[in-house]
């Protein structure tokens, strides 16, 4: 195993450093997720983020400067806290956001509501619109908004290390004939879990895990008692804001998992609901963190 840790430290030494960046911004046009044609003359000084994986994105390729506001949850890095608050991700203040005079909104297929979508489009904003769901979607985010900031360079820089560690863990799999079989909870009433054409999937599986229920046909299904006893996970993965200090969580999990293997060898993995539910750079972090636990 510590060959596979020194070839990635290699690698990350080699392809990441983002430095500032200064070049000549030359007019493009571009297409948001959606297909929306989109031209840019100059580089947008006053953007406005609706989403936590947005606002990451934007800090991690060093466009910290050409953003006015960001959301309320929008709460990494911590230098998020100087920026303008524009209420929530599904609800934002549309009178405050209009009172900023942004040249660029960003938002997200799955966290925003198309009512606030449809309000900033009626008052005329540009409203570019993104929808990582996989790695290859965030790699494009990244290089969209690396383009449109005129940091394409840090953007690359960051797309080349993510995809390095896609493609070192990928390599760590194919030596492994099993993997652990696991469920994952991001919710506990009701129990719900993950398919296999979720971003979180992706992020297991590159983790080494074997998501139990990737087969289901809802991304987010709900699940009972009965079918988690039938598939007997090896691993209970549970995002952190379920895991309150009372232990309460616990109680739950003894509920429907008793008699499994995750719990009779205490095999629970709570990691950081951000980190594992944001489509963004920080994708690195919960492998990583996920791969350690094993």
């Amino acid at each position: 195993m510590k060959k596979y840790f020194l070839l990635f430290f290699i690698l990350t030494l080699f392809f990441f450093s983002c430095k500032s960046e200064k070049k000549e911004f030359s007019a493009f046009k571009i297409a948001d997720d959606t297909g929306k044609e989109f031209s840019f003359d100059s580089i947008p000084k006053r953007i406005v983020s609706l989403a936590p994986s947005i606002t990451e994105s934007l800090f991690a390729i060093g466009a910290s400067e050409n953003v006015i506001a960001v959301t309320d949850y929008c709460n990494y890095p911590q230098e998020t806290n100087s920026k303008i608050r524009v209420g929530g991700i599904i609800d934002p203040n549309i009178e405050v956001i209009a009172s900023l005079k942004p040249d660029l909104i960003l938002t997200t297929v799955e966290g925003n509501s198309k009512s606030a979508y449809q309000s900033l489009i009626n008052l005329g904003y540009k409203v570019f619109v993104v929808n990582p769901r996989n790695t290859d979607g965030i790699l494009k985010m990244l290089g969209d908004f690396g383009k449109i900031t005129n940091r394409t360079a840090n953007a690359d820089s960051l797309i080349k290390k993510i995809d390095s560690t896609r493609n070192f863990y990928n390599r760590i799999q194919s030596d492994i004939s099993t993997r652990p079989k696991t469920v994952v909870l991001v919710s506990l009433n009701p129990l719900i879990t993950v398919n296999s054409s979720t971003y979180i999937n992706e992020i297991v599986n590159l983790a080494g895990f074997n998501n139990i229920f990737a087969d289901e046909s809802l991304p987010y299904p709900v699940i009972n008692g009965e079918s988690v006893l039938l598939r007997n996970p090896e691993y209970i993965i549970l995002i952190s804001e379920l895991a309150d200090d009372s232990g309460e969580y616990l109680n739950t999990l003894k509920k429907y998992f008793e008699g499994t293997d995750a719990l009779k060898n205490n095999k629970i993995i709570i990691i950081n609901s951000d980190i594992l539910s944001r489509p963004g750079p920080r994708i690195i972090a919960a492998i990583e963190y996920l791969f350690s636990k094993k």
